[in-house]
């Protein structure tokens, strides 16, 4: 008679794990759900940029203002938000043509940072160059671009213009 009683019974919870298998858990967040609660680091995407320095001659004449400039590579829209850290070529602490930093040979060091110009400027950061070489001095300079400031996105990927050369 223990038999019989048993056997129902273990029909019976097979049939009840058959049935809480074949559907999805209704506890389970559906997929969709899950990316709403995404930080908006991991939702937003970014786009190839386009990296350039130039050189702006100071009022005093001593030093060169560092001009970076950040954009989308396709769509040409400039940066409205993110930094520019420049940095200058040297040799122990002597500064060299960008040349020696590209080869290996030099070190590139920090100078300083800008935020981009979000307004009619827009995708330009500025900072000057201020020391005085001696006439006929060649320093290299280049920049890196980080797309993030203040939390928010740029939505320009991250980047390092070519380097470039400033003879004084």
């Amino acid at each position: 008679m223990f038999r019989f009683k048993l056997a129902p019974a273990v029909a019976l919870l097979f049939a009840a794990g058959a049935f809480a298998c074949s559907d999805p858990s209704p506890v389970a967040p559906e997929p969709q759900a899950t990316q709403a609660f995404q930080p908006a680091a991991i939702q937003a995407q970014t786009v190839a940029g386009t990296y350039l320095l130039s050189f702006r001659p100071t009022s005093s004449g001593l030093g060169v203002i560092l001009a970076g400039y950040v954009a989308e590579l396709v769509a040409g829209a400039p940066a409205e938000t993110g930094t520019a850290t420049f940095q200058f070529c040297a040799q122990g602490k002597t500064p060299r043509p960008s040349a020696d930093c590209d080869a290996g040979s030099g070190h590139w060091v920090r100078w300083g940072t800008a935020s981009i110009i979000p307004s009619t400027n827009a995708g330009f950061a500025l900072m000057t160059y201020d020391l005085a070489p001696a006439p006929g001095t060649t320093i290299g300079f280049r920049f890196r671009y980080s797309g993030r400031f203040k939390g928010e996105s740029s939505g320009i990927a991250d980047g390092v213009s070519p380097s470039a050369d400033h003879t004084f």
